[in-house]
């Protein structure tokens, strides 16, 4: 049977430092914050493509499970979990890493099985591009985004443009768009990537929120919400990811392309904001649809733009 989203990325456990407090190792990684924010929608069926240790128990990897996702293609092998320790200084704009142990995730092959040889989205994490490559030739899809990393950017750049010749949108954040196409201006950086291949972009521009680029000419550029009680700023840009796409999945089929793509990027947003307002996956652990939809209620009324005339 056909999945709904299948999505393939880091699974980690990790340690966090803000102005607002710490946390030890608790549950982190890519794939783990899309699946987090992608489950706020619990209709959707989904599947995962990750790599975890031995120190991964029944109690993580029940995570996923209670969230109607398929673990099939969860390997554990001997080994610790990816583990990341860092912290984020008063303003918290950028993270600072103390230590990053890649451990089994250093030699991670994704092996798909036939539960997720197909699928309506396929989401490609932030990992090496020769490794999303190996995805999206195991993986029939509808649609598929990728996220990467500047990291990728400067070492495999190449691979990279290989893999952005066959998905369908790419999610980005500011720097990375600089750095991907060498120029300086969001708006011509997202032109440059289009012509690379992906009919979507989307550039995540931090407090200055995020706009989405069309092939189509479609453009739309959102405010970020407003958060007063920031707490930990991880994994935002990949819930932002799990929100876009599983609201593009749910609606797919209910809605015109442009009145989609606008709701899907304020939905994003605001699955955003929850994430930061706490630690790790803690931000989004008890909200539901309802709570999502009450904020983007808000979210338009005060970034509506007053009718001047």
């Amino acid at each position: 049977m056909k999945k709904d989203i299948v999505a393939v990325g880091s699974i980690a456990f990790d340690s966090v430092k803000t102005p607002v407090g710490k946390k030890e190792r608790i549950l982190g990684g890519s794939l783990t914050h899309f699946i987090n924010a992608s489950s706020v929608i619990p209709s959707l069926s989904k599947g995962i493509v990750g790599v975890v240790g031995e120190d991964f128990s029944s109690k993580e990897e029940s995570f996923f499970t209670s969230r109607n996702v398929d673990t099939t293609d969860l390997e554990k092998k001997q080994g610790k979990t990816f583990f990341w320790e860092g912290y984020y200084e008063k303003d918290m704009n950028q993270a600072f890493t103390l230590k990053t142990e890649l451990n089994v995730f250093a030699d991670f092959s994704p092996k798909i099985s036939q539960a997720n040889e197909k699928t309506k989205f396929l989401f490609l994490g932030n990992i090496d591009p020769v490794l999303q490559l190996s995805v999206l030739e195991k993986i029939e899809f509808e649609t598929c985004f990728m996220d990467t990393m500047n990291f990728w950017l400067e070492t495999k750049k190449e691979d990279v443009l290989k893999v952005l010749k066959k998905i369908t949108g790419l999610i980005i954040n500011e720097t990375e768009a600089f750095l991907l196409t060498g120029e300086s201006n969001y708006i011509k950086a997202a032109a440059l990537i289009m012509d690379m291949g992906p009919s979507f972009v989307i550039i995540k521009r931090g407090s200055a929120g995020s706009t989405f680029f069309s092939k189509s000419g479609l453009f739309i550029s959102y405010p970020a919400f407003p958060v007063a009680n920031l707490v930990d700023p991880t994994g935002a840009g990949d819930s932002f990811a799990g929100g876009f796409v599983s609201y593009f999945t749910a609606n797919k089929e209910k809605k015109t392309e442009s009145v989609l793509i606008k709701e899907a990027l304020a939905y994003a947003t605001m699955i955003a904001s929850f994430n930061v307002e706490g630690f790790g996956i803690d931000g989004l652990a008890d909200k539901k649809e309802n709570d999502v939809l009450s904020r983007m209620e808000k979210y338009y009324e005060f970034s509506l733009l007053p009718n001047f005339k």
